[in-house]
This record gives C-alpha cells, structure tokens and sequence, in this order.
C-alpha cells in the first residue's frame, strides 16, 4: 500500500455464516452493507459510515470498506 493512497475494497463472504474480517495497521470507514438486503441486521454488525478494524462480513453478502494507508507503506494485512 502506498502511503497517503486511498483504497476502497468490497469483500465478500459466500458462505452461510457471519465472518469477521480485520485489517491491520489502518482502520476502515464501512461504505455499504451487502446493500440489497442492508435492512437485516442479521446481516452484519457494522453499519455504512462507522470506522472499523474488524468487522463481521454479512452471511452471504459482501462489505465495502474505505480506508487511507496513513499509518504505513508496503504490503499490508488483512485477514478472516
């Protein structure tokens, strides 16, 4: 990741059950919610526009996330 860049990712889960999902080193912004179904709150414990480092993916569905890499350069992780 360079730093300063901004990045936006969509992730997703394709399986029946909520995932968590946490990325080290920046905290993210949620963008969207799987947004066909983002009336369930089943779906996912975040909700657009809250900053996150971990978050439950929705079951199945996917996630949005923005984030600027301010607090390093170079690869990164996020992991499951």
């Amino acid at each position: 990741l360079a730093l300063g860049a901004l990045h936006q990712w969509t992730v997703r889960n394709p399986y029946t059950d909520q995932h968590p999902f946490h990325l080290h080193t920046n905290h993210f912004q949620v963008v969207d919610v799987d947004a066909a179904r983002a009336d369930d709150p089943a779906l996912s414990d975040a909700l657009p526009g809250e900053w996150r480092d971990t978050v439950a993916l929705p079951a199945p569905g996917n996630l949005t996330l923005r984030f600027r890499a301010t607090h390093f350069n170079g690869t990164s992780l996020a992991h499951c």
